[in-house]
């Protein structure tokens, strides 16, 4: 079996309590977030444009609210915007520090200008990943193959040296065509777990 190098995990739902998609489907009058409202998330071109750096905020806002009909003005959208990302799960800093000394750490994020900053100066991803490929920087995006195939370049790793942690289906599905090892979690409880199944960390006692 090829062993685990990497472990890449995904910020939004993996690390950080990320609401976009929930609050999107409270604006549309939806009970629950379905696959449905994940796919057209991932696949928005709005969303997409902004996510690569190629859109500024209020460009953004503008081309999102012609995708979605969400009753907001584009200055409402920007202000619902900041609080998609909220704080760290408990757990997921100590989690870090944790498998630092004994693999590379990783983030894989679709994210923008305006939550970049704050993600990265509230958890010091600095000093608690050894990379980050956040998608603004990089102008790759997953569910896309090349986002994927830029990681396994930029860290000299194959794909199933590789083990990525995404709360979207179609992330993880994506990942796991190029060869990844991956599983949907929901919080860094569900990482541990995986990591523990897998073997990667002793099991608490």
């Amino acid at each position: 079996m090829t062993t685990i190098r990497c472990i890449l995990f995904d910020l939004g739902g993996v690390l950080v309590r990320f609401r976009g998609v929930e609050r999107v489907a409270e604006l549309l009058g939806d009970a629950e977030v379905s696959e449905a409202h994940w796919s057209q998330w991932l696949r928005s071109p709005a969303l997409r444009a902004f996510e690569l750096g190629e859109l500024s905020p209020e460009q953004f806002a503008e081309a999102f609210l012609q995708e979605f009909s969400l009753g907001l003005s584009p200055s409402e959208l920007l202000r619902e915007l900041h609080g998609f990302v909220g704080r760290p799960f408990d757990g997921a800093v100590e989690l870090l520090d944790e498998l630092r000394p004994h693999f590379l750490v990783a983030c894989l994020s679709n994210t923008n200008q305006l939550h970049w900053p704050p993600l990265a100066s509230e958890m010091g991803l600095d000093r608690r990943l050894h990379r980050a490929f956040p998608s603004h920087e990089t102008g790759l995006l997953k569910p896309d193959p090349e986002a994927f195939e830029h990681v396994c370049h930029e860290l000299d790793l194959a794909p199933g040296e590789i083990l990525f942690f995404d709360d979207a289906r179609l992330n993880i599905e994506a990942a796991r065509a190029m060869g990844f090892a991956a599983d949907q979690v929901q919080g860094p409880v569900d990482c541990r777990r995986e990591l523990e199944r897998r073997g990667l960390l002793p099991k608490a006692r």
